[in-house]
């Protein structure tokens, strides 16, 4: 487990279950469906934004990059 992983852990209690789903390639609303009854996705924006520092440190790359 890296750093960024506790950091995640201790952020939201409970969904440490949810570590390998977020990191998994592919569909997240596709796994979600998978696992429970009910579940729907609204895109509210889709663009370039810089990346956060937090999300930098987790995915391993440079801090403030468009993505």
């Amino acid at each position: 487990m890296s750093r960024t992983d506790d950091f995640w852990r201790a952020a939201t209690p409970g969904c440490g279950v949810l570590v390998p789903r977020l990191r998994d390639r592919g569909s997240l609303t596709r796994r979600i469906q998978q696992c429970c009854n009910v579940f729907s996705a609204h895109p509210v924006r889709s663009g370039l934004a810089r990346i956060a520092f937090d999300e930098s440190a987790l995915l391993g790359i440079v801090p403030h990059l468009l993505a």
